[in-house]
């Protein structure tokens, strides 16, 4: 990253990553600006706090946010137990955003609308490598600008989910339906309980087509459409559950890259089980 002297580096969004972002940055001397288009951090982790995450504490706390935390006094919660999506939110994102260092440069409820260069247009570009960038935002009603050395983009894609239909585009029907559709995990069996108490839900993709069985119609073989299926099935009890096992691309494709690697290297882990060495080990791949 080509930083330009004398501004700070613009971070869009106020998650995991662009938090962890922010902590680096500052621990390299550098001033972060940390734009978050919500009125709190992590927005995305409030929209399924109810949900378990895949890895332990080990795996979810970078390692400049723990050093800046434990400045404070800050203890980290077990390294080996796995925590729900508002166990991080409360125990690390908030206090981590809470720092002084992070708080001062935190810009909430400040959606950003456009990124450009300072100076330059479509037909100028003489110095467009040394032109600050123009941040554009929109806070409160108003529109702002705000200069910076670099800009990450840390929004990610939780706001943008995959349409249900093949191809990369909607289901014909699925923007007539947007009302009745809910994406991502939400929370069945609790908050959201009077929406689906006794009626017919489909939940998430089935790539090779579906079928009703009883009340409740489940499809995609992903970890996120079981989490909604296991707590459809504990919000009507006795109800069937029709879910189809096929693996998800996602899924698919992340175990054929491990499969490679490993053929390829000889892969070594350091003490919080992330790669540290890898030898090739002659394999066609390498």
């Amino acid at each position: 990253m080509e930083l330009i002297e004398n501004y700070p580096v613009a971070i869009l969004g106020a998650g995991p990553v662009g938090l962890a972002a922010a902590a680096n940055l500052i621990e390299y001397g550098l001033t972060p600006l940390v734009f978050e288009a919500d009125a709190a951090v992590a927005a995305s982790f409030r929209d399924f706090s109810h949900v378990k995450l895949f890895s332990p504490w080990r795996y979810n706390i970078d390692r400049a946010g723990r050093r800046l935390l434990e400045d404070t006094g800050w203890s980290s919660p077990d390294a080996d137990a796995i925590p729900t999506a508002g166990e991080l939110l409360r125990d690390y994102l908030e206090p981590l955003a809470a720092l002084p260092a992070i708080a001062d440069n935190l810009k909430l409820g400040s959606r950003v609308i456009a990124v450009a260069r300072r100076g330059c247009d479509k037909v100028k570009s003489e110095g467009r490598e040394r032109a600050p960038f123009v941040i554009r935002v929109e806070q409160g009603g108003e529109i702002r600008e705000y200069l910076a050395g670099a800009v990450l983009d840390a929004t990610g894609n939780w706001s943008r989910p995959n349409p249900l239909g093949a191809n990369g585009l909607p289901a014909i029907g699925e923007v007539r339906l947007a009302s009745r559709i809910r994406y991502g995990m939400p929370d069945i069996a609790g908050d959201l309980r009077s929406r689906y108490l006794g009626k017919t839900t489909l939940v998430g993709r089935r790539p090779f087509g579906g079928g009703f069985a009883g009340r409740l119609v489940g499809t995609g073989g992903g970890r996120s459409g079981h989490h909604a299926a296991l707590g459809l099935a504990r919000l009507q009890s006795g109800a069937r559950l029709s879910l189809s096992g096929a693996k998800s691309r996602v899924q698919r494709g992340r175990e054929k890259l491990r499969a490679i690697v490993l053929d390829c290297c000889h892969v070594e882990s350091d003490a919080d089980g992330l790669a540290c060495k890898q030898k090739p080990d002659g394999a066609r791949y390498c």
